[in-house]
């Protein structure tokens, strides 16, 4: 198959990594859930990495990708920054990760990790390319 493409983006879970084993049963009480779910999350691949897998082929795209197309791809996930980087990181120690990753944090603590540029308006983002080798946003 042959996609031709400026730039990729990637789900994370579902998309790369199978995290089902690692996420607790359908919560009963939703606002006790939403409540929990950023402290939950931060240990997540910390305390139940073992269960997440690779979903099958994702090791070997990845090594494509880091080998043609190294900096025109991305992870988006609804997931924070270090969730993202953990579940790649543990599972994904022999490839490359991506420069981007396009998380839920709050533009502040972007800054504050170091990042370059945010996107304020998280409604909706426009890729655009011009030429064949520069992506621009």
């Amino acid at each position: 198959m042959n996609i031709r493409t400026s730039f990729l983006l990637f789900d994370l879970n579902g998309t790369l990594v199978n995290s089902n084993d690692a996420h607790p049963e359908p919560p009963t009480d939703l606002d006790q859930f939403f409540h929990l779910t950023h402290a939950f999350e931060h240990g997540v691949c910390a305390n139940y990495g073992l269960l997440g897998k690779e979903v099958s082929g994702a090791s070997a795209l990845l090594d494509t990708l880091a080998r043609q197309f190294s900096q025109l791809w991305a992870i988006v996930t609804s997931g924070s920054s270090a969730l993202a980087t953990a579940w790649v990181r543990a599972l994904f120690r022999e490839q490359s990760i991506p420069l981007v990753f396009i998380t839920t944090f709050s533009k502040e603590r972007l800054l504050a990790a170091g990042v370059t540029y945010v996107i304020e308006d998280h409604t909706c983002v426009r890729i655009s390319s011009y030429g064949d080798d520069l992506v621009t946003f």
